[in-house]
């Protein structure tokens, strides 16, 4: 069989987001992918420092984090960008001044901002805080790739959105929060580094995922599947929409596709 490469996003797709589980359908199917000798990647927003443990129970064979900032292909790193030093200042002065609440996710900490109140935050941090993920205060001293903020005042974000864009991709998640990607970066630069680690071809992948930060490797490979086919916003750009992950969505797309 020719090699097939399939890309997972992580929240919403194999997991729920509603309670964090991985539903026993979506990890039966992961295990038969592989044993049926596809190439797992996993490829998701959140970077080394706030992966969940359970991303340690699938059998991926390689990962793309930090939306393409860290990419790594059998335990080895093969692609890395930190956010450049020389940022850090204007940024932590700019989240104070804009009364944003904010996460700097990295490969080995997650810095957070003073007084945390908003409930998407505060429920993202008690899950980071069962995983037991190595949380710190935002200070001068950070090594991050990406950053998760929510605007307290968003009569701000006009002019965030103007101090960050010549550094950052913005993604708006809903809600006054929005992820920010290094510039040049995405799941589709990611997956373009695994695909000339390979040498596979496009024609050949098949990608998975549920929301906005999913959109550029939903316009990178035609064979795309929406987990979650409720969202208009997307379902326009996919080959294919399928249920929610609760509902089983992740294998009935991978039975309905005839990848299995």
């Amino acid at each position: 069989m020719k090699m097939k490469v399939l890309f997972f996003d992580f929240d919403g797709t194999i997991i729920s987001n509603k309670t964090g589980i991985l539903p026993d359908s979506a990890r039966d199917t992961l295990t038969k992918l592989k044993e049926a000798g596809y190439v797992l990647i996993l490829n998701t927003g959140r970077t080394k420092a706030i992966l969940s443990p359970i991303t340690n129970t699938i059998a991926f064979d390689g990962r793309i984090l930090g939306c393409g900032s860290y990419v790594e292909y059998q335990n080895e790193v093969i692609y890395i960008a930190e956010v450049e030093k020389k940022l850090h200042k204007d940024i932590i002065s700019k989240i104070k001044e804009y009364d944003i609440e904010a996460f700097l996710e990295g490969k080995e900490y997650l810095y957070i901002s003073d007084n945390i109140t908003s409930e998407r935050l505060l429920y993202h941090l008690r899950e980071y805080e069962k995983n037991n993920i190595k949380i710190k205060p935002i200070s001068d001293n950070m090594e991050f790739q990406k950053i998760f903020i929510h605007y307290n005042n968003p009569n701000y974000i006009d002019q965030f959105k103007a101090f960050i864009n010549p550094y950052f991709e913005y993604i708006d998640r809903g809600g006054n929060c929005a992820e920010l990607v290094i510039k040049g970066h995405s799941k589709a630069t990611g997956i373009e580094k695994i695909l000339e680690q390979l040498h596979a071809d496009k024609e050949d992948c098949y990608v998975f995922g549920d929301s906005n930060n999913d959109i550029p490797m939903f316009e990178l490979i035609k064979n795309s599947i929406l987990i979650g086919g409720e969202n208009p916003e997307l379902k326009h750009m996919v080959m294919h929409a399928s249920p929610c992950v609760e509902e089983d969505g992740l294998q009935k797309a991978i039975y309905e596709c005839g990848l299995l």
